[in-house]
Formats: C-alpha cells, structure tokens, sequence
C-alpha cells in the first residue's frame, strides 16, 4: 500500500499541470453547459412571462372609437378570439387616416 501511495505522489509530481487543465476544461465545459440549460428554460417561459407583466400580445389601432372592444378591456383574448371579434366588426373601409 506504501508502494501504491509513493508511486501515485511521483505521478502526480509531474503530471499536476495536466490535471489542472483537465479540471479547469471540465468546470468551463460544465457552465457552459448549465448556462445554455438556464438560457433555454427562460427562453421557453419569455412569452408567458411577457403576457403576464404586460396583459397583451397585440396592438388594435383604430379612428373611431370601439365601445365593444373597450367592453373587452382587461380580459385575456386569445388571437383566434381576437380574429373572431375583428370578423364581426370591421374596420370602416374609408381609407381615411
């Protein structure tokens, strides 16, 4: 066991610069790693979180006062509800700005 202990410090005598690299590229290799798992799980909530700070995902512009839409202020629409209500009232088609 002696013989184990000295040969393994003799090893480790000159080769201490290697393990050190070594472990030195694993540390860096694993915060990259960890960094891009971090990066991917915000990425993937961005536009829940987004929804939930601003309560929006669209802009509707429009000349003329909508009371119907203002009715709707403050509840969640989805884009298929947001296509149905512009489907049931349309914009006036004057081109006027």
């Amino acid at each position: 066991m002696a013989l184990f202990g000295l040969v393994l410090r003799s090893r480790f005598r000159r080769r201490w610069r290697a393990w050190l690299s070594l472990s030195v590229l694993v540390a860096v290799v694993s915060g990259l790693v960890l960094a891009g798992v971090v990066t991917a799980r915000r990425t993937a909530t961005a536009f829940a979180r987004y929804q939930a700070a601003h309560g929006y995902d669209a802009f509707l512009l429009s000349e003329a006062p909508m009371p119907a839409l203002a009715a709707c202020s403050g509840r969640y629409l989805t884009a298929a509800a947001a296509r149905s209500w512009c489907a049931r009232h349309p914009a006036r088609g004057d081109g006027l700005p």
